[in-house]
């Protein structure tokens, strides 16, 4: 399903129907009892998508509200991390394999791809518990946009909350550029996937840019959660029963000049996508929110 507010909608009509719809989909997600990794991860993408939606509308809300409602859906997809970055780690294996590796690494990453199964499978056995409370709570939660009261300062409030995002990702930006350790990597990918999903959301702002922009920030998340991937599976890796095997360190080091290979990609794209400052950046965006019909 595309979330981007139709002009014909109006904007406020839009964001909520885009958040009721991501609370709604997420629940039904973390309802379902077959192929379950492949719906927590369709819930994880939900809840991504409503929080951006949510840093649209955060000036619209108080600071006291946001920061509620911000941390009810992070802390109910972090409850599910467990789970996804269990099947990650297979899925990331597998994307290994079909590169055709030498026989030394397909003999580790096949040995790593059975115990990865199994801690997978292990998991759903385990914690069953942790997906149906998830799924409690998301049923009993308000969704705050039912009785949200516009302000007449919405126009204002939309373009602030889009300089805070920028201001938030190219901030990341700079410091991996400082220090590409995989923390930072992980909360570069985190701000530019939020600003990312307001680009979707709000492309009918002006479609040619905002579409430009959305493919651009998707391929630079893209390298950034490949790298965060290859991380994990060291994470895995170095906890493993593998660590004797013949060529694990040789493994290891082909792991790590990936990762690296991956987030030097990733700080390319980034050098072309923050190349405005951050004032330069509101006055264009102010522009084109003022001529927006969905306003």
């Amino acid at each position: 399903m595309k979330y981007l507010i139709q002009n014909r909608d109006g904007y406020q009509k839009g964001i909520d129907r885009i958040i009721s719809q991501c609370h709604h989909i997420t629940l039904q997600h973390l309802s379902r009892e077959k192929n379950i990794h492949h719906h927590i991860h369709q819930a994880r993408r939900h809840l991504k998508i409503l929080r951006s939606a949510l840093r649209i509308i955060r000036y619209d809300i108080s600071s006291q509200e946001f920061k509620f409602e911000n941390q009810f859906y992070r802390n109910i997809a972090r409850s599910l991390s467990q789970a996804r970055d269990s099947a990650a780690i297979v899925e990331t294996i597998n994307d290994l394999m079909e590169n055709k590796p030498k026989s030394a690494s397909l003999a580790i990453l096949s040995q790593l791809k059975n115990e990865a199964c199994s801690t997978r499978n292990n998991y759903l056995a385990e914690n069953n518990k942790v997906i149906s409370g998830a799924a409690c709570l998301m049923k009993n939660h308000p969704i705050i946009t039912n009785d949200l009261k516009w302000g007449v300062d919405y126009k204002l409030h939309l373009s602030s909350a889009l300089k805070t995002s920028y201001r938030q990702a190219s901030e990341s930006h700079q410091i991996c550029l400082n220090d590409i350790s995989d923390t930072n990597i992980h909360e570069y990918r985190k701000k530019a996937k939020h600003f990312r999903y307001q680009l979707m959301i709000l492309q009918n702002i002006w479609p040619p840019m905002f579409q430009m922009l959305e493919h651009e920030f998707h391929k630079l998340t893209y390298f950034l959660g490949q790298a965060n991937n290859l991380t994990v599976l060291q994470n895995y890796t170095a906890q493993s029963s593998i660590l004797e095997i013949k060529g694990i360190e040789k493994f290891k080091v082909k792991l790590e000049k990936s990762k690296i290979k991956l987030a030097q990609s990733a700080l390319e794209s980034g050098h072309r996508l923050f190349a405005e400052t951050n004032g330069q950046f509101g006055k264009r965006i102010q522009v084109y929110v003022n001529h927006w019909k969905a306003l």
